[in-house]
């Protein structure tokens, strides 16, 4: 009835999918199959939003620090590297390393905006943890002038795994230190065998 229709006009016209008010209710039993199916429908359009939030928060927190990284050898290379050997090759390796790695976290970023239920095609192998905290520390040293980042490695650990997921890890783990820590203090990247005998950074 038209008398219907208004009072399920006015429940829409009060929704605010973002806040309290993020279903319906009319209070007439004649609507609750279309309330329901509503609510259903807002409901997914409010976790497909949230859904979008985090993937842009996630995209521009992975791929600020290699674009940094780009950027400070970038900045080396035009300074400096012109006519040394040594800083040359250093620049070149890390750029191709960190485009490498912003290639893989851009194929996975848009493997989680096509809906693939958050679920990456993880590459299991064998590598050296302490030569991946040695890059980061590399990393972190040119693009963080704020802190002093300081190695504490026990060689020769390895460990089996995802080698970009677990980079991102370290990542995020760095990020975080280095935005709790006071400006001038130092960050210490260290890698060791617990008493559990788990490899550990």
């Amino acid at each position: 009835s038209t008398f219907n229709l208004h009072k399920l006009e006015d429940a829409l016209g009060k929704i605010d999918i973002m806040g309290e008010e993020d279903r319906i209710s009319t209070g007439n039993h004649d609507l609750i199959g279309l309330e329901e199916a509503i609510n259903d429908l807002i409901k997914r359009m409010k976790e497909s939003y949230i859904y979008q939030a985090r993937f842009v928060s996630d995209a521009s927190h992975e791929l600020r620090t290699p674009i940094s990284v780009i950027q400070g050898y970038a900045n080396m290379l035009d300074r400096w590297g012109k006519g040394d050997e040594k800083i040359l090759e250093e620049s070149i390796n890390a750029i191709k390393s960190e485009s490498e790695h912003m290639k893989k976290l851009v194929e996975q970023l848009l493997f989680l905006a096509r809906g693939d239920n958050g679920k990456n095609q993880m590459v299991f192998g064998l590598f050296s943890i302490s030569d991946m905290i040695k890059e980061l520390y590399e990393e972190y040293k040119m693009v963080d002038k704020k802190h002093e980042y300081i190695m504490d490695l026990q060689d020769d650990l390895f460990a089996y795994g995802d080698l970009s997921m677990l980079k991102q890890t370290a990542r995020i783990l760095i990020d975080n230190a280095s935005k709790y820590t006071s400006e001038g203090d130092n960050i210490i990247l260290r890698t060791k065998i617990n008493k559990k005998n788990d490899v550990c950074f």
